[in-house]
């Protein structure tokens, strides 16, 4: 029992890290930990750019300092430090980052006769708390070096984040690019869009976006309509399609759909449509997969059965759902498991528990077998019609 209970919960945590690594649930890559962090950077400075037009120079530097705890232990800390640089009246102020930084900010402004916004405020606020709780987007521990080199040393100038400009609206992608080509952050493997031009700030729509994630699927209606195939694959391997279902969007999902994209994708793992939406996607959404792509098995090391059973257990008011819908649905409750039997009789090998998802489980099973054997008693007794009912229970 426990060899196959570890097992599953390491398959659910490679399929989830791979199938969507902006959920980060599970196992992740270095590079989608890397990512991610990129990722949270630029979002910080695309709402900072947006919130205050004065801006127009940003620097952090976190410097990693060791720290010696008790007689043996040494941990590695990190000390935030930078500036923001303001143009205001002409004249260009410098901000220092720190305990006093936001009240300094709120004193420039209003030196010049601007008041400073609450998003604004509220946003360096925060920014400050994360620096002071060692957990900001700058200095995540667990990536820092990877991604930094073990120190950051920030500096951006107001044009990065013009060049970042969609219609006038910043997107998260293009400012991670701009960290990349500037050699501010280090991202292995990582290949930008080389068609952002920064002297008209458009994008060639043609090509695919380095990482497809819920912004970047935002405009796949311009990809498709540039000439973009639609099973273009990012840099992870990840199809758009796959990537819509995963991260929820589902215009872009019916988009791609529409374009002829191929609906048997799978992950590097195997993973395919109905298992990344089990994993994922609201009922809604899980509903519109099912029927585009019906009711898909999986891959032989992780069966969407038991995958739906597993989510059933460990997210109990939508896995409920999920796991309902789907064998009233008709999912196959006969399909292999990894141990060579079947869900019926594997339950417990796999350590789903004795919770509400087994109880309706094998309710549901023994509601079947009276609608069968009821169905077949009439048709031996004359002839006689039954309609064979799906069955749900009140959760």
């Amino acid at each position: 029992m426990t060899r196959w209970s570890n097992y599953l919960k390491q398959a659910v945590d490679m399929h989830g890290s791979v199938a969507n690594p902006l959920q980060y649930s599970g196992v992740e890559s270095s590079f989608d930990k890397r990512y991610r962090m990129a990722l949270n950077v630029a979002i910080w400075l695309n709402v900072l750019y947006e919130g205050c037009p004065q801006l127009s120079m940003v620097r952090i530097r976190v410097s990693p300092v060791a720290e010696k705890w008790g007689d043996h232990e040494v941990v590695l800390d990190f000390n935030p430090g930078g500036e923001l640089v303001f143009e205001l009246g002409g004249q260009s102020h410098s901000v220092e980052i720190d305990s006093e930084f936001v009240g300094e900010v709120e004193e420039l402004y209003a030196s010049h006769g601007l008041e400073m916004s609450p998003q604004f405020k509220a946003h360096l606020e925060k920014f400050v708390d994360d620096m002071n709780m060692n957990d900001s987007v700058f200095n995540w521990k667990d990536v820092n070096e990877e991604l930094f080199g073990g120190a950051v040393n920030l500096e951006v100038q107001r044009v990065d984040y013009e060049s970042c400009l969609i219609d006038g609206v910043p997107d998260d992608g293009l400012m991670v690019d701009n960290l990349f080509e500037g050699g501010m952050v280090l991202l292995d493997g990582y290949e930008s869009s080389s068609s952002v031009s920064i002297e008209d700030h458009s994008l060639d729509f043609s090509v695919a976006r380095p990482v497809w994630d819920y912004s970047s699927l935002s405009f796949i209606a311009r990809h498709l309509a540039a000439g973009m195939h639609p099973d273009e694959l990012d840099l992870r391997g990840i199809s758009p399609l796959m990537a819509a279902v995963a991260s929820g969007n589902m215009a872009a999902f019916d988009a791609l759909v529409a374009a002829g994209a191929d609906c048997s994708c799978k992950t590097m793992s195997g993973l395919d449509l109905l298992g990344c939406a089990i994993l994922f996607s609201n009922l809604p959404a899980l509903r519109s997969v099912v029927d585009r792509v019906g009711l898909q098995e999986g891959c032989a090391q992780l069966p969407n059965v038991l995958l739906a059973a597993y989510v059933a257990e460990h997210h109990v008011h939508r896995g409920m759902e999920v796991f309902r819908f789907l064998l009233e649905s008709g999912m196959s409750v006969s399909t292999p498991l990894p141990n060579g039997r079947d869900l019926v009789s594997s339950w417990d090998d796999f350590g789903l528990g004795d919770g509400l998802a087994k109880a309706f489980f094998y309710s549901f099973l023994s509601r079947a077998d009276l609608m069968d054997a009821m169905e077949s008693r009439a048709s031996g007794a004359g002839g006689v019609f039954v309609e064979k009912k799906s069955v749900s229970m009140s959760l």
